[in-house]
């Protein structure tokens, strides 16, 4: 009754608004939904990886050669509704016994004797929503994948050949002096590994332009319905301010962000934890250096989790800190970036240690450089090195990619 009552509550919310004569670009609407359903908006993408993982805890490192196609269709607006549908399929080019790849029940290779590379063969319906527009107000129903802010909290794991999307009713608002707000009501997670987690999650974020930066509001109480993941529920309040102002020849960079955790809905224990991100740099031309300080509190018996996040953007791209330790996290990292239009690379050094005693876990030096080429593909190849003190095992990882997107415009071939 409770999911029943939010969803119609948002629709009743955005019904009322009236329908725009144009579509997104300006241009007249669509006169009939067969017209809008022609001049869809149909995409292809390829992404083909050769990853391997050398970790010291296993005798043999692993090696994993996979494809991730998708096909996406999005209809023009018909009355202010359209409609989204993403296919996806993850294959093993060659061997796939040479690496865990983490997969839920069926698509579990069974491999355990190497380290994960967590992308299991498997097709799916990666996304398949309807969303109907009025006004400033959009309300979006169905399996979608949802990046909110920096993804710290919730994510697509888009880095992953499996994308992370959810079952999900969404309002998305534009307020007053460009702010923004949105809601989502998070009825089940579809994740990498093919597993599915139904929850009555609840995610709140507004945000907009505040002096020379932008201040973003959040809230994210996450439910989970299964006994073995209640650890994972919680309820998450913060804030973040990120912004750039010129300074002569460069432009200073800062970023600021605090959240408090407790626990919340049926989780066994107490919770009382927060996470504190600083940084501070410059930029000039097309380079750029940040300092930043991120900091996950832990207790002895929870760390900050962030079990919906895009994790492998933070604390190192060995993904020894997926999960938080149970004695916090403190990641202190500097990072050199240079963006080209064709070329972009960056180095990052990070420094791991505990939030709680003053164990050292160890440190990691993570590197990566990208061609865009003018046809709309991607060479990348990316290495990460985790050196362990008091943490983990010492690990050694590299990616070499090429992806691929291409537009085919409409369905209607306009």
């Amino acid at each position: 009754m409770r999911k029943c009552l939010t969803l119609l509550a948002l629709a009743t919310f955005v019904g009322a608004w009236p329908a725009s004569s144009q579509d997104e670009d300006g241009a007249a609407a669509p006169a009939t939904f067969g017209q809008a359903v022609r001049d869809a908006d149909v995409s292809v993408g390829l992404r083909y990886r050769v990853e391997q993982s050398d970790d010291d805890a296993f005798d043999d490192a692993a090696l994993a050669s996979t494809l991730r196609t998708s096909l996406k269709l999005r209809t023009k607006a018909f009355r202010g509704f359209s409609f989204l549908l993403e296919a996806e399929e993850v294959t093993p080019v060659g061997n796939d016994s040479t690496y865990r790849n983490l997969g839920y029940g069926g698509l579990d290779n069974g491999v355990r004797d190497r380290p994960v590379i967590a992308d299991p063969a498997l097709t799916a319906i990666n996304q398949a929503a309807a969303r109907l527009e009025r006004g400033p107000v959009a309300f979006t129903l169905g399996r979608t994948e949802l990046l909110i802010g920096d993804q710290r909290f919730v994510g697509a794991v888009g880095w992953r050949q499996h994308h992370q999307a959810f079952d999900a009713a969404a309002l998305d608002t534009k307020l007053a002096a460009d702010w923004m707000l949105r809601y989502a009501f998070l009825d089940r997670a579809h994740r990498i590994t093919g597993a599915e987690e139904a929850m009555g999650s609840h995610v709140l974020h507004v945000s907009g332009p505040a002096g020379p930066g932008t201040l973003a509001l959040f809230g994210y109480l996450l439910d989970y319905e299964r006994p073995g993941a209640a650890t994972n529920s919680t309820s998450n309040w913060g804030a973040s301010y990120n912004g750039s102002r010129d300074a002569g020849a460069a432009s200073v960079l800062w970023e600021l962000q605090y959240a408090v955790q407790s626990d919340w809905a049926d989780h066994p224990g107490s919770v009382d934890l927060d996470y504190q991100k600083t940084g501070i740099g410059f930029t000039r031309g097309d380079v750029s250096v940040r300092a930043v300080r991120e900091a996950l509190d832990g207790d002895g018996t929870y760390g900050f989790r962030t079990p919906l996040a895009t994790l492998h953007g933070f604390n190192g791209w060995t993904d020894k800190f997926l999960g938080t330790p149970a004695d916090g996290l403190v990641d202190v990292y500097l990072r050199l970036d240079h963006n080209l239009d064709t070329w972009n690379w960056t180095v990052r050094w990070h420094q791991f240690r505990s939030a709680v005693g003053s164990m050292d876990y160890g440190s990691e030096v993570d590197a990566m450089a990208v061609w865009n080429t003018p046809w709309n593909q991607d060479f990348g190849i990316k290495l990460a090195r985790y050196s362990a003190d008091e943490f983990a095992t010492d690990t050694f990882k590299v990616w070499i990619w090429t992806s691929w997107n291409v537009s085919l415009r409409s369905a209607g071939g306009r």
